[in-house]
C-alpha cells in the first residue's frame, strides 16, 4: 500500500512537471503564431507543423530571387517571399531587414512602398526592435532623397549587421559627396576598402573603377 501511494505521488509530480512544460510550449507556440490571414502556402506548412522548415525553404527561395535581381524584376517575388516567411515566423528579424533593404536600394527596384510595408509588418510583431525603426527611418529618408538621414541610420545598423548591400548604399552616398567635396575622402575610402575586401568580391571591380576615376591608385593596399 505504501509503495502504491509513493507511486501515485510520483506520478502526480511527473504529471505536474509535464503539464508545466506543455503550458510553456503552448505559450511559446502562441508567441510565434501569426495573427493575420496566411497565404495558402504558409497555411499548409503551418497545418503540417512545419513552420521552421517551411520558413527555411521560403528563405532559400528568397535568396534565389535576390540573387537574380540583375536578370529581371523580382521585386514582387521578394516581397511575397518575405511576407510569407513572416507568416511562419513573425519574429525572424533578419527576414524583414533583408527584404526591405533589397527592395528600397537596388536601383532596378527602388520600391520604397514595398519596403515600408515589409518593415511595418515587422514592427507589428517586434515593436521594440531598434533596427527595424532605423531601417524604416533610412528607407523613408532614401525615398525623399535625404542622404544624410540615410547615413545617420545605416551607419549605425552596419555596426551590428555588416551587410554588403548596406555598405554599398553608404559607399554610393559618400562617392557622390566626394565628387562635390574632398572633405569626405576619408569616409569614402573607409567604405571603399570594406567593399573591396568583401570575400565574395561582388563589388571589387566597381570600387577599382571608381578609384581610378578619382585618381587614386588601382588597388587600396
Amino acid at each position: 500500500m505504501k509503495v502504491k501511494l509513493i507511486f501515485i505521488i510520483i506520478s502526480f509530480s511527473a504529471l505536474f512537471f509535464v503539464y508545466d512544460d506543455l503550458e510553456k510550449v503552448d505559450k511559446e507556440n502562441y508567441k510565434i503564431s501569426y495573427k493575420g490571414e496566411m497565404s495558402n502556402k504558409a497555411r499548409a506548412y503551418s497545418i503540417l507543423g512545419m513552420k521552421k522548415p517551411g520558413a527555411g525553404l521560403l528563405l532559400l527561395k528568397q535568396t534565389a530571387n535576390i540573387g537574380e535581381t540583375l536578370e529581371g524584376d523580382k521585386s514582387l517575388d521578394i516581397k511575397k517571399s518575405t511576407l510569407e516567411i513572416s507568416e511562419l515566423n513573425p519574429y525572424f528579424l533578419e527576414n524583414y531587414y533583408a527584404g526591405a533593404n533589397v527592395l528600397a536600394f537596388i536601383k532596378i527596384y527602388l520600391d520604397y512602398e514595398g519596403a515600408i510595408e515589409i518593415l511595418n509588418k515587422g514592427l507589428e510583431y517586434n515593436p521594440n526592435d531598434e533596427f527595424l525603426k532605423k531601417y524604416s527611418a533610412g528607407i523613408v529618408a532614401g525615398s525623399k532623397g535625404n542622404n544624410d538621414e540615410v547615413l545617420k541610420n545605416y551607419e549605425e545598423i552596419v555596426k551590428k549587421y555588416p551587410d554588403p548591400l548596406m555598405f554599398k548604399v553608404i559607399y554610393d552616398i559618400y562617392k557622390e559627396k566626394l565628387k562635390k567635396n574632398r572633405d569626405f575622402e576619408e569616409k569614402y575610402l573607409y567604405y571603399a576598402e570594406i567593399l573591396y575586401s568583401d570575400e565574395k568580391g561582388k563589388y571589387k571591380e566597381i570600387v577599382e573603377k571608381d578609384l581610378k576615376e578619382f585618381g587614386y591608385i588601382k588597388n587600396i593596399y
